[in-house]
This record gives structure tokens, C-alpha cells and sequence, in this order.
């Protein structure tokens, strides 16, 4: 028997509250879907600052009625009956609103221009839009189709003005917005469709890390950003300086001079770090074809290396704390899980510098912000780079500091500079950045040796091969270690920088194996923990099994007698050695017999519920890992709840 359509909608109600309401209200938003299944939606539409709302359908067919009539006035009832009189009219060249009058109340809204009946004229202004939200070509010619029809249906309308909010540009207008009400949105500082990061980064079709993304999809991005307003398309650009291969292909693109110190002028106060970095490595690029831009590169150089007593580094502070909120709520809305995890970050980053240049825009100072986004979003963020490992094991979450990341963009100015060293000698930029023997950088850089560690786009690039200098100094080190911290230091600080070769993660192993695993003269708790985070992380990256099982053996010797606070150290120190297994069923071994015996030691105290929730964040962003350390999961749950009796 055929169900009737309120049985029908009824049965479509209860499946759809099944789901969680992200789901259930992206499935309902959506157009097809209201049409395979047959039903309509009419929601109420709230007019801001006003104590009333209108049904959609009866404000779009009043604005339509207006329209054909050529801005006539026409009534319509709000949802309490109170009569309103409503105009459709022309508000500036590319710009219709509707005007709501009742009595001596009068509000405007704006965005009404798909209802006018000029089809040349409503192309006009969509045009205007797309060049205003950059809108990528695909999109400009399906909603060209659909507006040289005569009329649009609600649901078009409504898509239309969904996707032409879900930008860049709409997304930064609405966040200086609610910044300078203090009230910024989650979803707005972290929109939740991944068709919008697509416009803020680029498509992802295939490429496998950032140097083959910036050689193929983002040159197609860059035409878009590039092809109306090349000063807008710059600066939104700069947005993605989070790799130098991003600044080498913006440095192929020819440029009018003038529009490039206009973006220097602009963001040097209006600016967010990360664009500041990009536009600096850019100039100097580019300096011998516009030798004009040296004093605007300065200027911003300046600003950029200037001491905390000068600048701001609370600036740093701050992207650093964005980064890890951007990145951990696209790790929790899991949008990224088909894509590489360089373009995962690459997003992260980007949307960050975004949020940081609105709020510098909007002039907002929030004190509370940063150290709250490291408190709630710490764990979140360190759970999933940690998983990110296997794949990409050159970049480990510990590296992001404010301080990391300030040396690092320093870091890739002072590269960039060493390829124009003779002629930046000729100018002042020259002694800001370069010591006075031309071989080092300048102290005013504050670079130390963690400026050439892997960045966060670059986890899956293999390193450069050691010089034969340095490489002839660390054998001889290497060949005389001790299993101390002395000895090991040496080899991690190359394994994170250049390529080791198999001899020397073999004569690693042979110092562990004659020392029968047993460290030489250390019995400080702080060395212990950091031997052996070393070696997990050469294990890693060197992508030595060998050694990860050696590093299991060593632990178990020393794990008994570290206190209960470096149970989390521990676990981290695991799932670092982990990643020395790129194959999933490998990892997931390693890493649950490794939590299993951490568990089974078993912890106390704060550690139990410490360990318990990085546990329950891991097997959220890596579910197989769950058949693996269920059981400990289980244990740490029964040792919580015997501890809450007491």
C-alpha cells in the first residue's frame, strides 16, 4: 500500500532526526534533495533588530510583484498579521533592496537584485559580485544560466545568495562584523563547506604535496584570484604564504609596480603575519625588475623582526592560538578526510591569516582568546597531527610555538635574501638581513638552527642530503656517542633538518643493543623523556622499524621509573615511533601494543584521565585504532571509575 504524502513526509521527519543536526540541516538546505523527496521548505526570515519575521515565500513573491510592476508598493503580512507596505527599488548601480515601511518604521534589506526582471541588468550586477567574491569560472557560468532566465525559484535565490556568502571575501566581511560586536561565530571563523575552502586555497584534484600542488591546481586558482583586480587578487593571495613554493609561483605573475606598493602600504598596518612574511620574501624576489619597492620592503621587514619592546608579539600569540583553533575544528568536522593532509593545512593556515588581518582591521584586542584556544583546542589539535604522522612525519605538533612559527617565515625571508645576497648588500635591506661576514643572518633575525626545521606544509618532503662537511663532523660524534643525552642530541637535530643515511639510524641501533638498553650516566627524568622522544622521532622520520622496536625495549626499562606526569609524554613518544610505519595495519599495531602496555602499568591519578581523553580523541580522528587499544580505552574507563568511589 502506497503511503499518503503526510505519512510520506512523516517517515522522511523521523529518518532525518536520526541524524546529528549538521547533517540534518545540510540535507534539508539542500534543493535536490527537497525535490526527490517532495517536500517544500518555508522558513521564517528574522528581520535584524526587529521584533518580527516574514515567511520567505511571501517576502520573495512580494519582491517579485514589486519588480514586475516596476517597484510598485505592495502589502504583506509579517508572521504576527501586522501589514507592512513593501518596494522593491534601485539602491545604486549594482545594488536593489526592499524597503519595509509600517507606520514610522522603516527598515531596508539588501541583496534583492535577482528579483529585478532586467535579464541584462541582473547579469550586470552578478557579474559585479562574482569579480567582488572572485567567484571560480564553473560557478560564474552555471548561475549565469540560471539568471538569463525570467524567473528565479525561492530555492534558486536562496542557493544563489549561499553561494555568493560562501567566500572569502563574504566570510571577512562578516567577521569584522561580529568582531566589532564581540561576538564572532565558530561556523563563521571556521565555515564548515569544504566548496568554500576550495575557493579560499584552491581545488584539490591529485597532487601529493605542496610543491606539485603549487606547480599545477593553485596556477588555476591564482587565475581566478588575478583575472579582475590584480590589488585584491594579491592580497588574497598572500593569504597562502605558508610555503615558499606558493611565493615562487606569485613571483612568475607580471605585475603593474605601483599596485604592488599599494599592497605593501596597505598591509603594513593592515595586515596579517603571515601575508607580512609572503609579501616581504615576494618583494625581494622581484626587486631587481621593481627596485622601487625597496624602502616599502624596509619598512615591513622592520616591523616584522622589530624586538617585543617595539612590536607586538602578542600578534604572534595570536596566529599561532588561530592556527591550532582553525585546524583542530577541521579536524573535528573531518571535511578534509579524503585529502592529504598538507591541503588540510594549507586551509588551516590560510583561514587563520584571514581571521587574524579582520580582526586587525576591526581593531578588536581580546586577552582571553588566546590562552583559551590553547586550554580547549590544545589536545584536539595535538591528537590529530599525531595520527597525521604516518603519512606526513616530517612535521611534528610540538613545533607549533608562536616562536616556531616566527622563525620559520623569518626563517624563508632569510633564504629567499640569500639569493639576491650581492645585490641586497648594495642597500640597507642588506644589513638588516645578513651578519657582517655575509655567511650567517643578521642578529636582528633572531634566527636559530629550528628556522631550517620541516614546516607544517612539508611533512611528507624528503629532506635535502647532508653537506660533506657537516657530514664528515656528525659521523665523528655519532661514532664516539654515549646512549646520553650528549650523544643523541647530534643525531636528532640532523635527522630534522637533512636526510640520514641507513648507516647512521644502524650504528643508533648497535649503541642501544651494546648498552643493553640501559642509558649511560642518566637518571634525570627530564634527559629520560627527552632520549627518548629523540629517538622516537629519528625513528620517524627516518622511517627505521628497527629502531621503533628498539625503542620499545628501552622504555619498558625506564617507564616504572618516571613519575605519573610523563604518561602523556609517553604516549606521544609512541605514537611518534608509530609513524616509522607508513602502512596502516603496522601503525595501528604498533600504536595499540604500545598504549596497551601504558595502560597496563598502569597510571595514576590526573595522567588516568588525561591519557583517557587524548585516547578517546584518537580513535575519534582514527577509528581503527579503537580495534587495537579498545581494551586499554576499556581499563582506563573501570580505573576512572574505581578512583571516583574513593
Amino acid at each position: 500500500m502506497k503511503p499518503t504524502k503526510e505519512e510520506r513526509l512523516y517517515m522522511i521527519g523521523t529518518c532525518l532526526n536520526l541524524y546529528p543536526p549538521s547533517i540534518k540541516n545540510e540535507l534539508i538546505s539542500n534543493a535536490s534533495f527537497r525535490n526527490i523527496y517532495g517536500f517544500n521548505l518555508d522558513s521564517n526570515l528574522s528581520i535584524q533588530n526587529l521584533n518580527t519575521s516574514f515567511k520567505r515565500s511571501n517576502l520573495y513573491a512580494s519582491a517579485r510583484e514589486s519588480a514586475s510592476s516596476g517597484g510598485m508598493a505592495v502589502k504583506i503580512n509579517d508572521t504576527n498579521q501586522y501589514v507592512w507596505t513593501l518596494t522593491l527599488d534601485s539602491y545604486s548601480e549594482f545594488s536593489y533592496i526592499v524597503s519595509l515601511t509600517k507606520g514610522s518604521e522603516t527598515f531596508l534589506l539588501d541583496d534583492f537584485w535577482p528579483f529585478i526582471t532586467d535579464i541584462d541588468e541582473r547579469l550586470s550586477i552578478f557579474e559585479h559580485e562574482c569579480t567582488k567574491r572572485q567567484l571560480p569560472s564553473e560557478d560564474i557560468n552555471y548561475w549565469s544560466q540560471k539568471l538569463e532566465t525570467i524567473l528565479l525559484s525561492d530555492d534558486d535565490i536562496n542557493d544563489l545568495h549561499d553561494d555568493l556568502n560562501n567566500t572569502p571575501f563574504s566570510n571577512t566581511e562578516q567577521l569584522i562584523r561580529e568582531l566589532e560586536i564581540g561576538a564572532s561565530a565558530l561556523k563563521t571563523m571556521v565555515p564548515q563547506n569544504i566548496k568554500y575552502y576550495a575557493r579560499l586555497i584552491g581545488i584539490h584534484k591529485d597532487s601529493t604535496n605542496i610543491l606539485e600542488y603549487a606547480k599545477s591546481e593553485l596556477k588555476i586558482h591564482f587565475k581566478t584570484l588575478l583575472q579582475n583586480d590584480t590589488y585584491v587578487g594579491i592580497e588574497s593571495a598572500l593569504l597562502m604564504s605558508s610555503h615558499s613554493a606558493i611565493i615562487q609561483l606569485l613571483s612568475e605573475v607580471e605585475f603593474d609596480e605601483t599596485i604592488l606598493i599599494k599592497v605593501f602600504e596597505n598591509l603594513l598596518t593592515q595586515g596579517d603575519l603571515i601575508s607580512q612574511a609572503g609579501l616581504i620574501e615576494l618583494g625581494i624576489s622581484l626587486l631587481t625588475n621593481y627596485p622601487n619597492l625597496e624602502a616599502s620592503i624596509e619598512k615591513l621587514l622592520l616591523k616584522i623582526v622589530d624586538k617585543p619592546a617595539n612590536h607586538n608579539e602578542q600578534q604572534w600569540d595570536l596566529l599561532n592560538a588561530l592556527i591550532i583553533l582553525v585546524d583542530s575544528e577541521l579536524s573535528l568536522l573531518q571535511i578534509f578526510q579524503n585529502k592529504p593532509t598538507f591541503y588540510r593545512r594549507l586551509a588551516a593556515f590560510t583561514q587563520a591569516a584571514l581571521i587574524q588581518r579582520a580582526t586587525i582591521r576591526a581593531n578588536v584586542h581580546d586577552n582571553k582568546f588566546i590562552p583559551n584556544v590553547i586550554e580547549q583546542r590544545s589536545m584536539t589539535f595535538y591528537c590529530q597531527n599525531l595520527i597525521d604522522l604516518r603519512l606526513e612525519p616530517r612535521w611534528l605538533p610540538d613545533y607549533q610555538t608562536p616562536k616556531q612559527l616566527k622563525m620559520e617565515l623569518v626563517g624563508r625571508i632569510y633564504l629567499s635574501a640569500l639569493q639576491s645576497e650581492k645585490q641586497l648588500n648594495q642597500t640597507r635591506l642588506g644589513d638588516i638581513l645578513f651578519d657582517s661576514n655575509s655567511l650567517s643572518p643578521s642578529p636582528q633575525l633572531s634566527l636559530g638552527i629550528n628556522f631550517m626545521l620541516s614546516g607544517p606544509l612539508e611533512g611528507n618532503i624528503s629532506p635535502s642530503k647532508l653537506p660533506l662537511d657537516i657530514s664528515k663532523e656528525f659521523e665523528k660524534e655519532l661514532y664516539t656517542a654515549q646512549l646520553n643525552i650528549r650523544g643523541i642530541t647530534p643525531l636528532l637535530n640532523i635527522a630534522q633538518i637533512w636526510r640520514l643515511e641507513i648507516d647512521h639510524t644502524k650504528h643508533l641501533i648497535n649503541i642501544l643493543k651494546e648498552a643493553k638498553h640501559k642509558l649511560y650516566q642518566t637518571k634525570n627524568q627530564d634527559e629520560i623523556i627527552s632520549i627518548l622522544q629523540g629517538i622516537a622521532i629519528v625513528s620517524a622520520i627516518s622511517r627505521n622499524t628497527e629502531l621503533a622496536a628498539e625503542l620499545v625495549i628501552l622504555s619498558r626499562r625506564y617507564r616504572d621509573y618516571l613519575d605519573e606526569n610523563s604518561q602523556v609524554s609517553l604516549l606521544g613518544i609512541g605514537l611518534y615511533a608509530a609513524a616509522a610505519h607508513e602502512d596502516i595495519d603496522d601503525w595501528l599495531k604498533y600504536s595499540g601494543d604500545w598504549i596497551t602496555e601504558l595502560v597496563f602499568l598502569p597510571p595514576k591519578g590526573e595522567s588516568l584521565k588525561k591519557l583517557k581523553n587524548l585516547l578517546e580523541q584518537l580513535t575519534t580522528f582514527e577509528p581503527r585504532l579503537y580495534c587495537t587499544c579498545g581494551r586499554a580505552l576499556h581499563t582506563l574507563e573501570s580505573l576512572i571509575a574505581e578512583l571516583n568511589k574513593l
